[in-house]
């Protein structure tokens, strides 16, 4: 019966540990895909902010261009997409500190475990006596947590990922409408 248990165990093991590789290799990649991304993303907003700025100036479309209003999207699109891959760049750089602190956390309370420290009951008796003072600090504690998870740094970086994306492709579509534009309509009302 024991040995059956033991083999059990030990593939229960083996399966978490090659979960665990796996799940690594996950993560790897997708660090390698973000940074992948603000790079394009910097790189072709920048690249259609200069081309749109270079055919405006070389075109003399800045005074008898129609449609401006299709140039001025691009250009704010392409300002934005540059700005939310920044952000979100900083929300990610958050999110990356946050598993620093969560880890350091989860070590010290195993190095107080392996002292014999009852941690988790300890916090516990702490934030239930500090709690049951205040009911204001009680919904403040709510409110913090379910904005947290709201406002995520992993949230908020996946949320301007996807915007900077967006923007990017609304330039990218953007700039070249308001060259076609003006070249099949050049003489429309302003």
């Amino acid at each position: 019966m024991k040995e059956e248990h033991q083999i059990f165990e030990d593939a229960l093991e083996e399966r978490r540990e090659l979960l665990q590789k796996e799940w690594d290799e996950l993560l790897k990649r997708d660090l390698s895909n973000t940074e992948n991304l603000a790079k394009y993303i910097f790189s072709l907003s920048s690249a259609g902010l200069g081309v749109s700025l270079i055919v405006v100036r070389d075109m003399n479309l800045l005074d008898t261009a129609n449609f401006k209003s299709v140039l001025i999207i691009s250009w704010g699109a392409f300002l934005i997409a540059i700005i939310c891959a920044l952000i979100s760049y900083l929300t990610s750089l958050r999110a990356i500190y946050n598993e620093f602190g969560r880890i350091r956390r989860e070590h010290e309370r195993i190095d107080l475990e392996l002292l014999g420290i009852d941690w988790e009951h300890g916090q516990k008796n702490v934030k239930d006596s500090e709690n049951k003072k205040n009911l204001i600090c009680m919904v403040t504690k709510i409110c913090r947590k379910a904005l947290f998870v709201i406002f995520s740094p992993d949230n908020m970086t996946r949320c301007l990922r996807y915007t900077s994306v967006i923007f990017c492709i609304v330039g990218v579509i953007s700039t070249p409408l308001f060259i076609v534009l003006n070249i099949l309509y050049p003489e429309s009302s302003r």
